[in-house]
């Protein structure tokens, strides 16, 4: 029986207009009034998921969010946090020294703040920016508020493509890397990603494989997919993600969330 479902957000439960259907909103309240638990699992820092918390009424009963990647775990009632896993300004540093003079920018994300260290914001942090409708604050990186959960490497993909290049192996081997997007190269605390968390959040739940039902997308869920006793990769998923799920359902503009708990939680209930 299932017992906590994880949705990625972007490309997942969103359609591609980034906005939540009425048809999975009206899934996420019927797997509340199940005794389902819900946690949203996203690449978004908490900042830029708050309002799909509240539209779903997340933050109001026991539900949980997996944010910036993985870095880090929360309760959604009070937005209480569970597990973190941070970088600091040495990576930020360590990271910028193997890039400088090359045309992109490291920018750090924390839950609440996406900081450009630098006085040219690129336009793929401009973007991220407007998606998430979080400000960008300019600050030095030693006078951050807020912890980061991760570096960005944003540019044109070329430009990305040199400045992975001019870091050795063995650096990256440190952190947990991943690429969504062309314009952006993630870098977090090696404890870091979906996977991890999700793994986390299974045994603070007291959960078994079989009882968690996990989808999602694009390269940063499959560590979490791998994890789940049931894993769904969207219709227009790429196809590694697809390979490692045990089912594919339709896409996110078409409703493949709901299509998909659906088929799995509800036709089963009914037998």
């Amino acid at each position: 029986m299932i017992k906590l479902v994880a949705t990625d957000l972007d490309g997942t439960l969103l359609n591609c207009n980034r906005e939540l259907s009425d048809t999975n909103k009206r899934t996420i309240k019927k797997l509340i009034d199940s005794n389902i638990i819900v946690c949203f699992a996203t690449g978004r820092p908490l900042g830029g998921i708050k309002k799909f918390l509240e539209q779903c009424n997340l933050t109001e009963i026991e539900s949980y969010s997996i944010t910036n990647t993985g870095a880090c775990v929360y309760q959604n009632k009070g937005y209480e946090i569970l597990r973190a896993k941070y970088l600091n300004s040495e990576d930020y540093h360590l990271i910028e020294s193997y890039t400088n003079g090359i045309n992109i920018q490291v920018a750090g994300y924390s839950d609440y703040d996406l900081y450009s260290f630098e006085k040219v914001i690129n336009p793929a942090l401009n973007h991220d920016s407007k998606i998430l409708s979080m400000p960008i604050t300019e600050t030095d990186i030693y006078e951050i508020t807020n912890p980061i959960g991760r570096l960005n490497i944003m540019g044109d993909k070329e430009n990305i493509d040199q400045a992975i290049s001019c870091i050795p192996e063995a650096v990256l081997e440190n952190y947990y890397t991943v690429r969504n997007e062309t314009f952006s190269f993630e870098l977090l605390n090696k404890k870091s990603g979906k996977g991890k968390a999700i793994k986390f959040l299974m045994k603070y739940l007291g959960l078994q494989r079989d009882e968690v039902l996990v989808l999602g997308d694009n390269f940063n869920d499959i560590d979490m997919l791998k994890e789940a006793g049931i894993s769904v990769a969207m219709g227009q998923a790429h196809e590694d993600v697809k390979k490692v799920c045990t089912m594919i359902t339709d896409t996110n503009d078409d409703d493949g969330f709901t299509k998909a708990i659906d088929e799995i939680i509800y036709n089963k209930l009914q037998e």
